[in-house]
């Protein structure tokens, strides 16, 4: 979970348990990304009537396994789970609805039929375009182009990637990008935001324009973004993909990704709530 100096942070700090948590109007949810629990209650009290002050219908907290049991008797429940989440150890994301009207989708039956379609088929890389396209790392001076690409592709999106400013900071805090080009034009992206600290790193952002789409140019960012996460130290790789299309999801689990859960109603892109699937590659530890 990437966010800047510029977001804001719900923060606190008491005998009974401390709490750092994504403020997220767009997606209208709390994410903690901190947090140790010594009474799940009182911590559930206290986080649910802050999302209910702003209007938010969800929280998310991924945790360690030591405090699942507790946080489930308090309201949560386990929507997803990553292997090697944390440095080596199984993260659970655990959900709250302050919203009960969020918690339920409508398009979850059509998505789980589509997903075991695609988890029917067999797990097999294809192969990276021929020369017509190139392949290398984002800079600074592509952020017009992918801006374009972002607004082309998403209606809308749960970060602003269609922002300049918004695209620079999340490189100047070390988001990698990748680019597809078909000659100067740019034909598609992907991006890894590494969380170095738990040794994972989350596939996200990954968008082609529809007339290059089928062409495996997704495939091919995503795998350079492994590669080059991986020299980096990082060894859990997950993706939060949107569960209502079929190309990516397919995507993941060609590339040895397996389907761990489906957060329910969890990013507006579209111009609506969407589900999203979460898939994990954890390829051992970074030690």
């Amino acid at each position: 979970m990437l966010f800047t100096d510029e977001d804001e942070v719900l923060r606190e700090e008491n005998p009974l348990f401390k709490v750092q948590a994504l403020v997220d109007p767009t997606n209208k949810r709390l994410w903690v990304f901190e947090g140790k629990v010594s009474d799940p209650t009182a911590f559930t009290r206290y986080i649910r009537e802050k999302a209910l002050e702003r209007g938010f219908g969800k929280i998310v907290f991924p945790c360690r396994e030591s405090y699942t049991a507790g946080l489930k008797v308090a309201g949560f429940r386990e929507e997803a789970r990553a292997e090697g989440f944390f440095s080596g150890d199984t993260g659970y994301f655990l959900v709250l609805y302050p919203d009960p009207e969020r918690e339920s989708s409508e398009h979850l039956v059509d998505e789980v039929d589509m997903l075991r379609e695609i988890i029917a088929k067999p797990q097999e890389s294809r192969h990276c375009p021929d020369q017509a396209f190139t392949f290398r790392p984002a800079a600074a001076k592509d952020i017009p182009a992918m801006t374009a690409l972002f607004s082309e592709v998403f209606a809308s999106y749960p970060v602003p990637v269609d922002d300049p400013a918004y695209l620079l900071r999340t490189m100047e805090y070390g988001t990698r990008f990748q680019l597809a080009l078909d000659g100067d034009r740019l034909a598609g992206v992907a991006a890894a935001e590494l969380e170095a600290v738990y040794g994972r790193a989350e596939m996200t952002d990954c968008a082609t324009l529809p007339r290059y789409r089928g062409q495996g140019l997704a495939s091919c960012l995503i795998n350079a973004l492994e590669n080059e996460c991986y020299e980096s130290g990082m060894r859990c790789f997950y993706s939060l993909s949107r569960a209502g299309q079929y190309g990516v999801n397919l995507v993941f689990h060609r590339l040895g990704y397996r389907y761990r859960g489906t957060l329910i109603n969890n990013a507006h892109i579209g111009g609506r709530f969407e589900d999203l699937h979460v898939w994990v590659k954890f390829v051992g530890s970074s030690t």
